[in-house]
């Protein structure tokens, strides 16, 4: 199940690729396929590293400016987040945003 959520990254990010779709949208989708690579499938979250997914939009847009800006300190995030662009934060933040977390197991 976690895996359909990547492999729906991937097809988004191959369809606007094919059809020429708003650069935006095509370097969007690049960039939230690589926050699952720590953050995991979807967004979700995985041990140590927090989850994205559900996240109040403007709080995780901030949160990425922040780390971008250097106003918040961290060894990867600043270094990802660099030439991001403010459109792609904002479409980061809403595409993880409207993310539902998953039901925990019990």
């Amino acid at each position: 199940m976690r895996s359909l959520g990547l492999a729906l990254i991937i097809v988004i990010g191959q369809t606007a690729l094919a059809y020429g779709t708003d650069a935006t949208l095509r370097r969007t989708m690049a960039i939230a396929h690589v926050c699952t690579v720590c953050h995991g499938p979807e967004g979700r979250g995985t041990g140590a590293i927090p989850s994205v997914v559900g996240r109040n939009q403007d709080d995780l847009g901030e949160l990425l400016r922040a780390f971008r800006d250097g106003r918040r300190n961290g060894t990867v995030m600043p270094r990802l987040l660099q030439g991001v662009s403010e459109s792609e934060i904002d479409a980061l933040a809403a595409y993880f945003a409207a993310l539902k977390p998953l039901p925990r197991r019990k």
